[in-house]
C-alpha cells in the first residue's frame, strides 16, 4: 500500500538529543541565579550576579527547536485498488523515492528541467562516492555494474527529473522540483535488501550531520537540499502517481525529457528519418517493457510520433537539452516523442539510452 501519511519517527538517541535542544539544566539554573539575584541576603546577591555576568553573560540560554529529519509513511490496512493486474514496465512503480528540491547555497535562479543530466549525474556520483567513504557495497541494482565493474546487463537505478510541466498544469514553467530515485523490479525481500541500502546511503549524504538533509553539490550552482516528502497532499508533480499513473495506468504517454537515441538514422530523405526515429523509440519501449507479463496481457505500441517539442506544456524543446556523449566522443541524437499503446500500463516509463541519467522520462497524458 502506498503511504497516505508521514509521521516522525524516533530513533537511537533521539532523547538525548531533545535533552541537549531542550537545555533544561541550563535554563533552570538561570532561572535560579535571577531569583538569587534579588535576594535579601546581599552576599547571596553578590553570587548570583557574578555568576550570570561570568557564565551567562547576562543573557538567557537559548532552548532550541529540534529538527527531527527521519520521517517513515502509513496507510490504513483497508485493501486498495492494485497496479499489479496492470502491465507495467522493467522499473518498479512502488520503489520510486521522491525528494523535493531546495536551495542551500549559491546561485539564486532555480534549476530548469534542462539541468537534468548535470543533476542526475551528480547524484549517481554522489552516491558512489558515499558508498565508498562509508564502506557501503552497492549491489548491481544501484551501481549499474558488476561485482568485476563491468557494466551491468539488468535494468539498475534510474534517477528521474520532476518537473513543473503537463498538459494540466496551466501555469507550468519547466523548473525542476525534485528528483526521484527508481530501481527496478525485483523478488520481493531484494528489493527490500536493496531499497534499505539506498536509503542510507541517502542519510549519510548529510555532510556529518544528523539533523539535514541529503545533501547535492553542483559547483557554481551552489549546494541543494533533497528534502523529504512529508505533506497529506504534496505538489502535484512530487506524487509518484504523477509519473506512473497507478494503479490504472494510461495509453498515451508524452516526454518531459527528450529520449535518447541508441542508434544513429542513416535514412537521408525526411519522411524515411522520421520512420526510422519512431521505429527506434518503438524498440527501445519494448526493451523496456516488464518481460514478465503474459504474453497475451503484454501492450503493443500502436503509435510513436517523434517531435521537436514535448507534449506537455512547460517542457523546452529537445535542442535546449544538452546532448549526451557516446564513449566513442560523439554525441547521441535526442527527440522529444508521444507514444500510445493499445492498453494501459503503469509507469514510471523511461526510454532510450539516456534512461538511468534523467532522460527518456514519459509522463501520462490525462485530458482535462
Amino acid at each position: 500500500a502506498q503511504a497516505k501519511r508521514q509521521f516522525r519517527v524516533l530513533g537511537k538517541g533521539t532523547l538525548d538529543y531533545l535533552r541537549k535542544q531542550y537545555n533544561g539544566n541550563e535554563l533552570e539554573e538561570y532561572g535560579q541565579l535571577k531569583i538569587d539575584e534579588h535576594a535579601s541576603d546581599k552576599k547571596r546577591q553578590k553570587q548570583a550576579k557574578a555568576e550570570l555576568k561570568k557564565k551567562y553573560n547576562n543573557q538567557q540560554p537559548l532552548s532550541m527547536y529540534p529538527r527531527l529529519s527521519s520521517w517513515r509513511g502509513y496507510a490504513s490496512l483497508e485493501r486498495e485498488e492494485s497496479a499489479d493486474s496492470t502491465p507495467g514496465t522493467v522499473f518498479d512503480e512502488k520503489s520510486l523515492i521522491i525528494r523535493r528540491l531546495c536551495r542551500e547555497s549559491g546561485d539564486y535562479r532555480a534549476l530548469d528541467v534542462v539541468s537534468t543530466l548535470r543533476v542526475t549525474s551528480a547524484l549517481q556520483k554522489a552516491l558512489i562516492k558515499t558508498a565508498a567513504d562509508w564502506n557501503i557495497i552497492l549491489p548491481e541494482e544501484i551501481s549499474g555494474h558488476k561485482p568485476d565493474k563491468s557494466p551491468s546487463e539488468r535494468p539498475h537505478l534510474a534517477i528521474l527529473s520532476l518537473a513543473y510541466a503537463g498538459r494540466e498544469q496551466e501555469y507550468a514553467d519547466g523548473r525542476l522540483m525534485g528528483l526521484a530515485l527508481s530501481l527496478p523490479r525485483m523478488p520481493r525481500k531484494c528489493s527490500a535488501d536493496v531499497r534499505r541500502t539506498l536509503l542510507k546511503c541517502l542519510a549519510k549524504m548529510c555532510d556529518g550531520k544528523t539533523d539535514s538533509s541529503p545533501q547535492l553539490k553542483l559547483g557554481k550552482l551552489g549546494v541543494w537540499n533533497l528534502d523529504g516528502i512529508v505533506e497529506d497532499r504534496p505538489p502535484f508533480n512530487l506524487q509518484a502517481s504523477t509519473w506512473t499513473a497507478m494503479p490504472k495506468g494510461a495509453t498515451e504517454w508524452g516526454t518531459v525529457t527528450p529520449i535518447v537515441l541508441d542508434r544513429h538514422p542513416k535514412a537521408k530523405d525526411i519522411v524515411e528519418y522520421r520512420a526510422e526515429v519512431a521505429k527506434t523509440i518503438q524498440t527501445a519501449c519494448e526493451r523496456v517493457l516488464d518481460s514478465k507479463t503474459p504474453e497475451k496481457e503484454m501492450p503493443k505500441i500502436v503509435h510513436v510520433a517523434p517531435l521537436p517539442v514535448s507534449p506537455h506544456l512547460g517542457t523546452p524543446p529537445a535542442h535546449s537539452f544538452p546532448r549526451m556523449e557516446r564513449k566513442s566522443g560523439g554525441q547521441c541524437r535526442h527527440t522529444h516523442a508521444l507514444i500510445v499503446f493499445d492498453k494501459p500500463i503503469v509507469g514510471p516509463l523511461l526510454v532510450g539510452a539516456g534512461r538511468y541519467r534523467g532522460y527518456g522520462l514519459c509522463r501520462p497524458i490525462r485530458e482535462r
